[in-house]
């Protein structure tokens, strides 16, 4: 009897736990172990046959092998699955792959650069057979909104990440549920890196203030990403984004980029050091750097 109360008041704690406001929709409902990067990035970073196949984490502090996973209940599984089709299933398609180069950066290498970026590493989106920038730019600011909108550890040590502010914060999350447009006071960048075996390595999202804006940034497997927020964005930044916008008329470009190499964009992708870092123990740290 004493065991059935004790399992009884178990279920209701881990009931009353999971139950709570979708960060989403808003709506109360059961919510599921929502992941900050996509679960199936955890596996890509696992090497097997080694002694210890986790992947390696490094803060400024600490560097170990982990298979801790930096996830919470936050999400309710209608959001989940909105996250997933508008965004994270196509990037995990078409982004990375264990040997050999991706759907992606095939596509780019193949396509035309921008004549009027002498790097050539410039490219309009649209003119790309088989890059979905919606789902990219989808994807990338939905790492960024979830980084925001909660307090997010792993291994039971708090990882500070960024803050958006509340009231992007909100103007993301309408973007995200399919309520609005990209928030118009914001500008995000997707660059794909120089290579056809890019490490196997995540950047999870850090930010700093640059004059009257704030600037955000992550990596993940090969695609890095800028989020620029405030009501003054210069020129330089928003010329980059890879959003479509009507006023003033711009074409969605996506970038190709290699760390240290001037491009025409580069001197403006500068994030700073990262909160946290994961990567395969198969890829020396030197390699990711």
């Amino acid at each position: 009897m004493l065991r059935s109360k004790q399992n009884t008041e178990t279920k209701n704690r881990t009931m009353s736990r999971d139950y709570g406001q979708c960060k989403l929709c808003l709506q109360g409902a059961k919510l599921q172990r929502s992941h900050l990067i996509p679960r199936a990035y955890y596996k890509l970073l696992r090497t097997p046959g080694a002694d210890d196949p986790n992947p390696i984490t490094a803060d400024e502090n600490v560097t170990r092998t982990s298979q801790d996973q930096m996830v919470q209940h936050l999400l309710c599984a209608a959001c989940e699955d909105l996250l997933n089709k508008n965004g994270e299933r196509w990037v995990l398609l078409n982004n990375y792959r264990l040997a050999g180069p991706s759907p992606l950066y095939q596509a780019l290498k193949a396509a035309a650069a921008e004549p009027e970026y002498p790097s050539g590493t410039v490219y309009s989106s649209l003119a790309v057979p088989g890059v979905d920038i919606d789902k990219l730019v989808y994807f990338g600011a939905s790492i960024f909104w979830r980084a925001s909108v909660a307090d997010w550890s792993m291994g039971g040590t708090s990882v500070p990440l960024i803050r958006l502010g509340r009231t992007y914060d909100e103007q993301f999350r309408r973007y995200l549920h399919c309520e609005a447009e990209f928030p118009c006071n914001a500008a995000i960048w997707v660059a794909v890196v120089r290579s056809e075996e890019p490490p196997p390595l995540v950047n999870f999202p850090v930010g700093e203030i640059k004059g009257e804006h704030h600037q955000h940034h992550f990596d993940i497997f090969g695609l890095s990403y800028m989020l620029y927020v405030g009501g003054s964005l210069p020129a330089e930044v928003t010329k980059f984004c890879a959003v479509r916008t009507a006023k003033p008329a711009t074409e969605p470009l996506i970038l190709l980029h290699a760390a240290g190499e001037q491009e025409d964009f580069r001197p403006l992708f500068l994030p700073g050091p990262p909160a946290l870092v994961l990567w395969s123990g198969a890829v020396p740290r030197s390699s990711t750097a």
